[in-house]
């Protein structure tokens, strides 16, 4: 899937997806920037989603994290976007 700066994205939960955050590849540090912002995004959005305690439990406890793992990306992905 092809993010877009401002987008919505329809959710396994019948839900639109918050505006994804700019988009910016103009430099190496914008490049950082944005895909945590783009994780932040995610986790927001799966918080948000969370059906149960624990779900949001372990999505606030991704919040928390310097770096995600491609794992927890994978995670987050598939629990919004069943990908």
């Amino acid at each position: 899937m092809m993010i877009e700066t401002g987008a919505q994205y329809p959710t396994v939960f019948n839900t639109l997806t918050t505006p994804a955050p700019r988009i910016d590849s103009r430099t190496s540090r914008k490049i950082t920037l944005t895909l945590k912002h783009l994780h932040d995004w995610l986790i927001e959005n799966a918080i948000l989603n969370a059906q149960n305690a624990y779900q949001l439990h372990q999505f606030q406890i991704m919040k928390s994290l310097k770096n995600l793992s491609q794992a927890d990306i994978d995670l987050l992905n598939s629990f919004l976007f069943g990908q």
